[in-house]
């Protein structure tokens, strides 16, 4: 009987101080993680979350993180702060920022949310940073993410 390959575990970090949203991140995250596992079968996503930097950061010490999601308005760290630690001391994981207010677009995260945000939004960004990722980190996958099925036009 062949040897099953085990696959690699990469974790989709999501830092926020609110539970709430912690918990609406993780029924997003839970299902499209499954869709786009697809794009790499040898991959398995998980997700995994932070209520603050500091908590975020030492996750990401402790293991390969492929993409972070961070809220800006956090007591403490910002945001903005925590991402900008991320890009000098970890540069391959992709980042993005969600917040309510205005944040400058100085690099720091790849991608930008505002809150309110549709759901869809979100998904297209999870794909897209999934897929650069694994660009960055010269991964081949089975099919390049950065153009989902069910094109977006």
């Amino acid at each position: 009987m062949p040897e099953e390959q085990e696959q690699k575990r990469l974790a989709v970090l999501v830092v926020d101080d609110e539970d709430s949203l912690l918990r609406m991140y993780r029924r997003i995250l839970d299902s499209d993680l499954k869709i786009c596992q697809g794009y790499a079968p040898d991959i398995m996503y998980e997700v995994v979350t932070a209520r603050n930097g500091t908590a975020a950061l030492e996750i990401l010490a402790s293991r390969e993180v492929a993409m972070i999601i961070s809220d800006n308005q956090m007591p403490g760290m910002t945001g903005q702060e925590l991402l900008a630690r991320v890009r000098e001391n970890y540069p391959n994981p992709t980042r993005m920022m969600i917040s309510g207010t205005e944040v400058p677009k100085d690099g720091i995260a790849h991608y930008h949310l505002p809150k309110p945000f549709d759901s869809e939004d979100f998904r297209w960004l999870l794909a897209f940073g999934l897929a650069d990722y694994h660009r960055r980190c010269g991964q081949q996958s089975a099919s390049d993410p950065s153009v989902p099925s069910g094109e977006k036009n």
